[in-house]
């Protein structure tokens, strides 16, 4: 037999004592003296001493008794013996309901209904099944995972209804952390070890119940469970609601291969298909969607089983603004998850872009000037109809300080020898801000100014990622150095990979800047990023965050002074493409995952004005401007089911898109051994309509409280009995 809270039982016993205490202190209470009356008395009392005797002896033990069954009765004390029958009362279980409402427990069934639909049923019965002492508690899986009491309770109506109102989501769950908070609630209950049941109501899928090793994404198969906070949880029963039929395709990653310059100008779309089934999908079709109008359908070819393939289709934008694209995904054969079958794509597509040249160079001949090639590139109507990309300005340096930066995409500084404290520090602020700024260094550069004012601090970082430590010169034309791609995957790179005939590869570099990584810790980005390097070994394009804004570095000139690229045909597209990135792609904060919080940078004029939401399903939401990081903004964050979102003011209209995370497009099926690598020996699965009784196992432990309680009021009675027989008091 074992005690709920052994420790009162432990008092118990003691109090116990305090009877036969008392006992014996009254006995030392009185001292023997001889008197001649007391012998007709004495000789009455022998008499009746047997019977006397007898019970007080009887009334010290029933009260020693009583005192010992009042404590083991709040001690609670239990068995697991079958054969105590009617004796004891039955077991009281603390059940814990953890519902999945993640993305896949959308999938369908062959019986017409969704896994999360199936999943309530259970859970209903599971209610039904409960005792009139059980406590019931639910926790949801999404992330992050909710409970929906915050402890085990009673009322088995209120937490029908509660299961009765839950919807599923559109984002991935943690499982792990449902687990936890089952734990905690299992704390906090009645319920005596044994007692203590975790339901899991899921389908079941390997993405969420196996661990995958960081960084990789082989299978955990360490015999060490995952979740190991299993103390309070005695039984654990997964319960497998997913569909028989688990084949299921996903299209993903919607976006665009290289910069998008502007309206008219072409722009190639990418996305992913993957086949998550066992079986090759065939005649399956993709439809992409600008707004509302249907501009190219592809068909793939066969995908294998558990084959990912990109797609690509060229857009051309008719108009500037906001827009959105929507690729879906087509297929005869059985999918059936739906919601990961659309994916889409909201962008700002510019009208032009301000661009301020700091021109570094003063030359009366403009071929002498430092951003003389790169102005020209810029000002090129060759790829833009309708009447150019960008909109320049030149300023001297010294002529920076009277500039209203905001008004501006991208600064460009061409060759600039030095700037004064204060230009440094507002540009600095003006890339924090999410401004783009674009530096040229060639030989006009003062290193000791840049180290001073650009580089950072120890406490702020600066805009410079790197020391300039030396300016190399190559004339000989047969030493000279040239590009190489070092990140072939970076967005400014994605028309020229594997294209040698534009030159940007055949270029030759007679002059750059030797560097070496910056001692001043960087507190917004980290490492630079190299996009190009030189054939020996010097970095030559680096890019870097500062803030919300972009920072790129050339470590040469953009002149002829320094290399022969600007005569290169690439030389006009890259420079496209730099500066577009450097501003920003009007495309990262607009394209988010479900749950995640949109924020839109507003201008001053409408810092007051609240805006209205419009949601995919047509339903309206109020959001109202609010500063975030300094700056003034819109910030959305009900984005819980996926599609286009309409953010509308009075002064403007923008989009953002918000997707699925294809983590749970995987439906493959987990077998109880990977989940007990997960979850330890105590996970199981069942499955059958009686799960409730299969929770309570072949000998549950039985509380003897009741029977303690039975026997107290006999014994109370016993001695009201004898007390009253014997005329004793108290």
């Amino acid at each position: 037999m074992s005690f709920v809270h052994p420790a009162i039982a432990m008092a118990a016993l003691g109090l116990a004592c305090l009877p036969w205490l008392i006992h014996l202190i009254n006995r030392r209470r009185f001292r023997r003296e001889p008197w001649a009356a007391m012998m007709f008395l004495l000789k009455a009392h022998r008499r009746s001493q047997r019977r006397i005797r007898f019970e007080n002896w009887l009334l010290l033990a029933v009260r020693t008794l009583a005192i010992l069954l009042i404590g083991l009765a709040v001690a609670r004390p239990y068995a697991a013996s079958p054969a105590l029958g009617l004796v004891v009362e039955s077991p009281r279980f603390d059940r814990v309901i953890i519902i999945d409402d993640s993305l896949s427990m959308q999938s369908r069934r062959t019986d017409g209904i969704d896994a999360f639909n199936a999943a309530k049923d259970v859970a209903q019965r599971v209610i039904d099944q409960a005792g009139p002492g059980d406590g019931l508690a639910v926790v949801t899986v999404s992330s992050p995972p909710r409970t929906w009491m915050d402890r085990p309770v009673y009322n088995t109506v209120a937490v029908a209804r509660i299961v009765e109102s839950l919807h599923c989501t559109a984002t991935s769950g943690d499982l792990a952390a449902a687990m936890d908070r089952a734990s905690d609630l299992l704390a906090r209950g009645n319920a005596v070890e044994g007692c203590r049941v975790v339901y899991v109501l899921t389908d079941l899928t390997r993405s969420s119940m196996v661990p995958k090793s960081a960084g990789t994404d082989s299978v955990h198969t360490s015999q060490t469970p995952q979740f190991a906070a299993a103390s309070n949880i005695d039984r654990l029963l997964f319960v497998n609601v997913g569909p028989q039929n688990r084949s299921n395709l996903s299209i993903s990653d919607l976006r665009f291969d290289g910069q998008l310059l502007g309206a008219h100008v072409p722009v190639r779309l990418a996305f992913d298909v993957e086949n998550h089934g066992d079986q090759p999908a065939i005649n399956t079709r993709i439809e992409l969607r600008l707004d509302d109008r249907i501009f190219h359908t592809l068909k793939l070819d066969p995908l294998l089983p558990n084959e990912k393939r990109p797609g690509h289709a060229d857009l051309v934008f008719p108009t500037a603004g906001p827009h959105r694209i929507t690729a879906s995904l087509i297929s005869p054969v059985g999918d059936v998850l739906e919601m990961d079958d659309r994916c889409y794509l909201a962008v700002h597509v510019a009208s032009r872009r301000a661009v301020l040249l700091v021109e570094g160079v003063a030359s009366a001949d403009p071929v002498r000037q430092a951003l003389f090639y790169y102005r020209a590139a810029l000002a090129s109507q060759s790829n833009n109809d309708a009447g150019g990309i960008f909109e320049t300005r030149t300023v001297a340096p010294g002529e920076l300080d009277g500039e209203l930066l905001d008004d501006y995409g991208v600064i460009v500084l061409g060759d600039v020898a030095r700037l004064s404290e204060r230009a440094w520090s507002r540009l600095a602020r003006y890339v924090r801000r999410g401004g783009g700024l674009v530096m040229f260094l060639g030989h006009h550069v003062q290193p000791a100014n840049y180290e001073r004012y650009a580089a950072g601090t120890a406490t702020e970082p600066g805009i410079l990622p790197v020391r300039l430590d030396a300016l190399i010169r190559e004339d000989d034309s047969d030493k000279a150095l040239h590009f190489e791609i070092r990140d072939a995957e970076h967005p400014l790179l994605a028309d020229f990979a594997g294209h040698d005939r534009g030159g940007l590869l055949l270029a030759r570099v007679q002059s750059h800047w030797h560097t070496t990584p910056s001692d001043a810790p960087d507190q917004s980005a980290g490492t630079p990023r190299t996009i190009l390097g030189l054939t020996n070994g010097d970095p030559a394009l680096l890019s870097t965050n500062l803030g919300s804004g972009r920072v790129l570095v050339w470590l040469l000139g953009p002149n002829m002074d320094a290399g022969t690229f600007p005569a290169k045909p690439d030389f006009l597209p890259f420079m496209h493409n730099a500066t577009v990135f450097a501003g920003g792609d009007a495309m990262d904060h607009r394209n988010l995952t479900v749950g995640e919080t949109f924020v839109e940078r507003i201008n001053a004029q409408s810092a007051g004005v609240p805006a209205t939401v419009t949601l995919p399903d047509g339903r309206t939401a109020r959001a109202r401007p609010e500063p975030r990081g300094g700056v003034a903004g819109i910030a959305f964050s009900g984005t819980d089911q996926p599609g286009a979102y309409r953010i509308q003011t009075e002064l403007a209209t923008s989009l953002f898109a918000v997707n699925v995370s294809t983590t749970d497009s995987d439906l493959r099926l987990a077998n109880e051994i990977e989940l007990q690598q997960s979850f330890g020996p105590k996970a199981n699965i069942v499955s059958g309509v009686d799960h409730a009784k299969a929770a309570a196992g072949a000998a549950p432990p039985r509380e003897l409280a009741t029977a303690a309680m039975i026997l107290l009021l006999a014994v109370v009675i016993l001695d009201a009995a004898v007390a009253g027989s014997t005329g004793i008091r108290g």
